[in-house]
């Protein structure tokens, strides 16, 4: 029997109280933790302004609402735009941002790196993708539904995830959930999705296992540290707006089994097949 818990049930720091050793534990006994308030506008409004930039150049006959004045809401009307013009906008723009400095420049944002090192240690890694979710209203093919980050990601097993919304998040607007303390089993099989969606993913058996499951609710600025085996879904964004987020993988250089494999990853097979698997119904929507 599956409980559903409130936001508030997930462990969760301010900002200004971020250097205490139950922000290490809690990462390790739950599997996530919120720190309120940590990134500022100034943090998160220059990758927004970039993903403006870019879709302006990519598509110039887009406009946005004329009295637009914040960036992620520009940036919304900009891609909505841009996805009714051309449906592979999306796939598109994604790949561009994975690759932008703005992008990068946000994954080693400072305040990120003061909970990284806390949390894992003081030598780490960014794994290569960095990404910018791209979450439009009612779309599912890309939609991560209950997976583990470690399937995709590989190294250690205690990684952790940044996952930064550029927008106040909920169950609304395609919102995470989170299954605490899941992560303790280890890595859980995978399988494939349906033909609706690309993703390989936690069977509905095993979710249906999960002690505690977490609907997660965020600020803008508020940032979910999570651990890479515990297991999570974002949900269909039933707004009429986009929903972005920034989204990074640490590692720990320190990690023994790391270590001795040379910091290699072996390759994720399975993971990459369902992750390169193309839409034949682009325009789909449920």
């Amino acid at each position: 029997m599956i409980g559903m818990l409130r936001h508030n049930a997930i462990p969760t720091f301010d900002s200004d109280n971020i250097a205490t050793p139950e922000l290490r534990d809690a990462f390790y006994t739950q599997g996530a933790l919120i720190v309120k308030r940590l990134l500022s506008s100034h943090d998160l409004d220059p990758l927004a302004e970039f993903l403006i930039k870019i879709l302006r150049l990519k598509y110039p006959n887009v406009s946005g609402a004329a009295n637009r004045s914040e960036a992620t809401s520009l940036a919304s009307d900009l891609m909505l735009e841009a996805m009714s013009c051309s449906p592979e906008a999306q796939s598109v723009i994604y790949d561009v941002m994975c690759k932008s400095s703005a992008t990068h420049a946000l994954s080693t944002n400072p305040k990120l790196e003061s909970i990284i090192t806390q949390i894992l240690s003081d030598t780490v890694s960014l794994h290569e993708k960095k990404i910018l979710i791209i979450s439009p209203p009612n779309e599912t093919w890309h939609l991560a539904r209950w997976h583990q980050d470690y399937y995709y990601n590989g190294g250690p097993e205690a990684s952790c995830t940044v996952y930064a919304p550029l927008q106040a998040t909920d169950q609304l607007n395609g919102g995470l959930s989170i299954a605490l303390g899941a992560h303790k089993r280890g890595p859980i099989e995978h399988v494939a999705a349906s033909a609706t969606n690309k993703w390989n993913v936690i069977s509905d058996s095993d979710v249906s296992t999960f002690p505690q499951i977490c609907d997660i609710e965020m600020n803008r600025g508020d940032v979910l540290f999570l651990h890479s085996l515990t297991p999570h879904s974002a949900n269909k964004n039933t707004s009429n707006r986009m929903r972005f987020v920034a989204n990074f993988r640490y590692q720990c250089l320190a990690d023994q089994q790391f270590l001795s494999n040379d910091w290699q990853i072996p390759e994720l097979t399975e993971a990459r097949l369902a992750l390169g698997k193309k839409n034949d119904q682009i325009n789909e929507r449920e």
